[in-house]
């Protein structure tokens, strides 16, 4: 029987207590994004920039993946996308032959202006996969340092590759899910 100490009331009480259960957190999540069709190589770079590809093979740094404002060039329009927690990114890593390379992700947020130009892109978070040289799923999570929301109003999810190889990995299979 696990117990914990409780603040509130001042006693020790049992985790499996059906009467009285200890608190849970229920946070929405959704999927955003299911990318079947689009495979891509990664940008070969030693570190993050916004001018890398994105999760649906784009390069051009002023796309945005997830965006507020419908007239804006972004791949996915969410009326909400200011209250994201965070972001996991669920992607199938093609073989890389012989060598083996890691994969790194990165979350890219910036804000708009009020004459309606954008500020620029600053990186929120990142993510690594170990190197290896197999196919196999690959997950990303992006979170922010602290339990509250990341407040932009538009990101950019990037992937990168951290050296060259001769048979290059490819990235298929894109599934974008938010909680909030």
């Amino acid at each position: 029987m696990n117990t914990v100490y409780n603040p509130l009331t001042g006693e020790w009480e049992r985790l499996d207590d059906l009467n009285r259960p200890m608190p849970t957190i229920e946070r929405p999540v959704r999927q955003l994004l299911v990318n079947n069709t689009v495979s891509f190589v990664p940008t070969q770079s030693s570190s993050h920039a916004p001018n890398h590809t994105d999760i649906l093979g784009n390069t051009s740094e002023s796309r945005a993946t997830v965006s507020v404002f419908e007239e804006s060039d972004a791949d996915i329009i969410m009326p909400d996308a200011w209250r994201v927690r965070r972001f996991v990114l669920v992607c199938n890593r093609g073989s890389s032959g012989s060598t083996q390379v890691t994969i790194s992700a990165a979350l890219w947020g910036r804000l708009r202006r009020a004459d309606g130009t954008y500020s620029n892109w600053r990186r929120l978070a990142e993510a690594n996969d170990s190197a290896a040289n197999g196919e196999f799923p690959i997950r990303f999570v992006f979170a922010p340092q602290t339990a509250s929301v990341f407040c932009f109003e538009q990101y950019r999810i990037t992937i990168r590759r951290d050296v060259a190889s001769t048979t290059e990995p490819t990235i298929t299979l894109v599934r974008l899910y938010i909680d909030y």
